[in-house]
């Protein structure tokens, strides 16, 4: 049987895609097993699902909680990431204006 080169590098594509993603697993899974309480940009990417410019952007437009204890390094509370999130909920449609 004879393949393609087109279906060769899509073969090859889809093994790199793969490979990116077990690699944002493991270094999200390192950041959920170590507990830590204070997450790098990156760390605080792979926890939140937001794109480390995105949240450079939410950092220079001083939309978001975060820390520069150094001048350069911007770093995150754990904490502080969840209850920003949880504050910019949205309602199901089902629910009551009552909250219930």
């Amino acid at each position: 049987m004879m393949y393609s080169i087109s279906n060769i590098e899509k073969t090859e594509n889809l093994i790199i895609q793969v490979s990116q993603l077990k690699h944002r697993v493991e270094n999200l899974e390192n950041v959920l097993r170590n507990g830590k309480d204070v997450l790098t940009l990156e760390e605080a990417s792979l926890y939140t699902g937001i794109s480390r410019s995105t949240l450079y952007k939410l950092t220079s437009a001083h939309e978001i909680p975060y820390y520069k204890p150094h001048g350069k390094l911007i770093l995150f509370e754990r904490k502080e990431l969840l209850a920003w999130v949880r504050a910019n909920r949205i309602a199901a449609k089902d629910e009551d204006e009552d909250g219930a």
